[in-house]
């Protein structure tokens, strides 16, 4: 059984201590790890539920400063402040569920995407909505800034991906894939932007606007996310699996089987681990230089997770367990 500290008045903080290496960036050998173990073992990781937050939330990101923990439900973004351990303030606009949130990589502001098809862009010291962009058509599904935050690319089911410059406000189209886009990740130098839509991924280059395409899963696509070190993409499927494209040498492997569909997967910021979050309700945590994983039981849909910058936290957001926040230093 996992350990559950359930919020009431308040809850104790995960305060566990980490040495400073567990902060420092690790150089993995890819090599090593493709090659899928069958390793997966179930851990009593210590786990905190936020109770008190509203139901239906379907997205989240920690801001850059670990201050916060940003949670998208229906028609609003709710700002959890860790330390204060409260509701900072709920941010309204969207007309329907926000499905996506990404922060500035400063911290400054704070992107939202939503049902309702347009992207809000939020001033982080004010809270309140500086910019909004409709030139979408259908639901944005996901957001994320440029490592030096001059951009922010979206992603929507209207098959497009946009570009927007958030100084003047305005966007452009990158370009177009054949289905629906339902995720997509900056390359860690910003040269790069990947795009997923049902079997293929797009890995677009941002000088020339070209781009190449890989057909890594059976089924569709539904996350994407980079190495911290640039070196790798992993994907998340409905076909339940998790791969990893080695861009030097353009392999692509198996690297975690799930029994459902593949909702989510990160990296965490100091390259170490890769979790995915799956329908089959568990959340699973690859370490990169072993290749050893193990598993937390959620007994319920994974929508999202999200690393806190000092890799030493997992939010995840699920149908029935709600939010809750995994202390992995245990």
């Amino acid at each position: 059984m996992f350990q559950c500290r359930r919020f009431q008045a308040s809850y104790e903080r995960i305060d566990a201590a980490i040495n400073a290496s567990a902060n420092s960036y690790v150089d993995v050998d890819y090599s090593a790890i493709f090659k899928p173990r069958d390793s997966s073992r179930r851990h009593k990781i210590p786990f905190i539920n936020l109770d008190k937050l509203p139901v239906g939330v379907r997205s989240t990101a920690f801001s850059p400063d670990g201050q916060f923990l940003a949670l998208g439900g229906a028609k609003s973004t709710w700002l959890w402040n860790l330390k204060q351990e409260r509701i900072h303030v709920e941010l309204t606009g969207h007309t329907d569920a926000v499905l996506c949130i990404a922060f500035s990589p400063d911290g400054s502001f704070m992107a939202t995407g939503s049902l309702d098809s347009t992207m809000k862009l939020w001033d982080t010291k004010t809270w309140i909505a500086i910019r909004e962009n409709k030139d979408h058509t259908d639901t944005i599904h996901s957001v994320t800034f440029s490592p030096e935050g001059k951009l922010l690319a979206s992603g929507s089911y209207d098959k497009k991906i946009r570009l927007w410059d958030t100084s003047i406000g305005k966007s452009k189209e990158l370009g177009t894939h054949a289905g629906m886009v339902s995720t997509i990740a900056f390359s860690p130098n910003g040269k790069l932007l990947a795009s997923g839509s049902w079997q293929t991924v797009r890995l677009w280059d941002l000088t020339t606007g070209k781009y190449q395409e890989l057909k890594v899963h059976t089924q569709r696509i539904r996350s994407l996310a980079f190495s911290p070190d640039g070196k790798v993409i992993a994907s998340g499927s409905s076909d339940r699996t998790v791969r990893l494209w080695n861009l030097s040498t353009r392999a692509v492997q198996l690297i975690t089987e799930h029994t459902d569909a593949v909702w989510t997967v990160a990296f965490s910021p100091n390259g170490r681990l890769l979790a995915s979050g799956s329908f089959d309700g568990t959340i699973r945590i690859r370490d990169m230089a072993s290749g050893a994983s193990r598993d937390l039981n959620i007994e319920a849909w994974v929508w999202r997770i999200a690393f806190s910058p000092d890799s030493r936290t997992l939010a995840s957001i699920s149908y029935v367990s709600g939010v809750r926040l995994w202390d992995l230093t245990s």
